[in-house]
């Protein structure tokens, strides 16, 4: 397993703060290497940390603001040498230059605003950016070594699993989409097979009866002629009678108009007029004569077409009632609709098979993904293990031995199929056990720093900055770790904010934070102090006010390291 070469990380070059909690006005420029700030307890150096957790997208209130009637701007400035945000830039329609500008506004109003590169964007795009940049560990953050998803972190960054991952990450999001898919057709199926038969009775039911338009007015109109055939053939025959009778027949009577107009016409254009008209009316009269006789003749009583009328009538209207329509149309959408819905069954069914089909295609590539990634992790255990228990030793833990256990499961989840558990034992003899249970505050910090340490070495990292993760530990373990930190700002800036001289003595920069009071407000002040300024401040830290000359040789002794 290689270590990565060193690289360009991205650096912070300078933190601006103005108008925010004690600190007026304040500009500070840093390098890269390992950076130390020292300062005596309540100086101020945690609303640094506040005021650049700001800069990276952290929420924040009014009661900041040092000057209520003022905004605070805290802005911090970056240079990324090798450029490794393209994407993010693209994606959220930024420009990427070589320095990097993050700006956080807080007015008086209540407002926020945050600012990319001059460029307005929102807090959570600020905040995603942030978060690449640097990483702040402060001392609650050793908790995240008892989360599982960050154990599982640190295995895969010794593992360097990375483009794995991403791979099978791609894999997963596409497996769990088919898969939800694929539930919710199933769900959709289910309910409508659970119909099925229902919907295809009601479909033959429909094809029983005819559909069409106009349909329920001809059965109407039969059923009035069938109902009253031996009213209608006898009132027929009377008006056949009337009609045609010799001597006072309708038509008869025309006849003789029709002879006494015409000879009428040739006297003059009025009597033409009038004879026309008897004409018209002749022709007209006779035709309703001839079309009541054959209607007539066809007039017979039919009790059994009758009855299959009132039965067509009937089945309309209860079906209409039954699927609450109105009208033969309505009756025969409702029809349209149901063997849509057989239709669609059928389609859900051809479809389900090709999202399982799909699905498993998915799962085997899966399989094989979450494979190599739990091989890839089964051969970093060892590393881990082995690289964990070389840094502990001299920090104050030689007994202390570490066991990574990888357990595969069945179901896929984002990560693969891996459970992992970080086991603990600080002395010989003592056995295993939960980080969370066994390790005190002291030793999570000692591991943590150890972790991050290895990691460096094998993935990318941002800016690291440590809040008083030497707490607790003195003497040559303060040592240790301050080597351990300067190891790592080889690779890397590292900032640390520390209370220990021999931690202090190993920075490249120094940083000094103090606050200072002019009768009227107390404000902070944070200052790069050069070497002579350095001896005094690590020897106060050795031995306290007044400096002694004893303190002076052993600061200059720690500065020679």
């Amino acid at each position: 397993m290689l270590y990565l070469p060193f690289i360009l990380h991205p650096v912070l070059q300078r933190l601006e703060i103005n108008n925010f909690a004690i600190i007026q006005s304040l500009s500070v420029e840093f390098g890269p290497g390992l950076s130390v700030i020292t300062g005596e307890t309540g100086a101020g150096k945690s609303i640094l940390l506040e005021g650049l957790s700001l800069a990276l997208g952290k929420r924040a209130d009014l009661s900041v603001l040092k000057d209520s009637s003022q905004k605070a701007v805290i802005e911090a400035l970056f240079y990324l040498p090798d450029m490794p945000f393209e994407a993010f830039f693209s994606q959220n329609d930024l420009d990427q230059e070589p320095e990097l500008r993050l700006r956080r506004e807080l007015t008086p109003s209540g407002k926020s605003r945050a600012f990319i590169n001059d460029t307005p964007v929102t807090l959570d795009v600020l905040s995603a950016l942030g978060g690449q940049l640097i990483d702040v560990h402060a001392q609650h953050q050793t908790l995240q070594l008892f989360d599982q998803k960050n154990q599982l972190s640190i295995l895969d960054g010794v593992a360097d699993v990375s483009a794995l991952l991403v791979e099978y990450q791609s894999q997963y999001q596409e497996y769990e989409a088919l898969r939800k898919r694929l539930a919710e057709l199933q769900k959709s199926r289910d309910e409508a097979i659970a119909q099925q038969d229902y919907l295809a009775f009601l479909a033959q039911e429909l094809s029983g009866v005819d559909l069409k338009e106009g349909v329920y007015e001809e059965l109407e109109a039969q059923e009035q002629e069938l109902a009253n055939a031996s009213e209608i053939a006898d009132q027929l025959g009377q008006v056949d009678l009337i009609w045609h009778q010799e001597q006072l027949g309708v038509l008869e009577g025309l006849k003789q108009l029709k002879s006494i107009y015409a000879k009428l016409a040739v006297i003059g254009p009025f009597y033409a007029d009038l004879a026309q008209r008897v004409d018209a009316a002749f022709i007209e009269l006779s035709d309703v004569a001839q079309e009541s006789q054959r209607k007539a003749e066809g007039v017979e009583s039919d009790p059994n077409q009758l009855a299959w009328v009132q039965d067509q009538l009937a089945q309309l209207d209860r079906l209409m009632q039954k699927h609450q329509v109105a009208s033969v149309i309505d009756l025969a959408n409702k029809k349209d609709q149901i063997n849509q819905s057989l239709g669609l069954i059928e389609d859900q069914q051809y479809l389900s098979k090709e999202l399982q089909s799909a699905l498993d295609t998915v799962q085997d590539k899966l399989t094989s993904l979450s494979d190599q990634l739990t091989n890839a992790r089964k051969k970093a255990i060892p590393v881990l293990e082995n690289e964990l228990t070389k840094l502990l030793a001299p920090l104050g833990m030689p007994k202390a031995r570490f066991n990574v256990v990888l357990r595969e499961e069945k179901q896929f989840k984002l990560h693969g199929r891996d459970q992992i558990e970080f086991l603990f034992s600080a002395n010989s003899g003592s056995p295993f056990g939960p980080l969370s249970k066994v390790a005190s505050g002291g030793e999570l910090s000692r591991i943590m720093l150890s972790v991050k340490s290895i990691l460096v070495r094998y993935t990318p990292w941002p800016t690291i900055i440590f809040d008083e993760i030497d707490s607790g530990v003195s003497g040559e373990v303060s040592n240790k770790m301050g080597e351990i930190m300067a190891q790592m700002a080889q690779r890397l800036q590292v900032f640390s904010i520390t209370h220990l001289p021999q931690v202090a003595a190993r920075g490249v920069q120094h940083y000094k934070v103090f606050k200072q009071d002019d009768g009227l407000s107390t404000q902070t002040h944070m200052l790069l102090i050069d070497q002579e300024q350095r001896v005094l401040e690590i020897a106060e830290m050795l031995g306290g006010r007044p400096v002694a000359e004893s303190a002076v040789a052993h600061a200059k002794q720690l500065l020679l390291r």
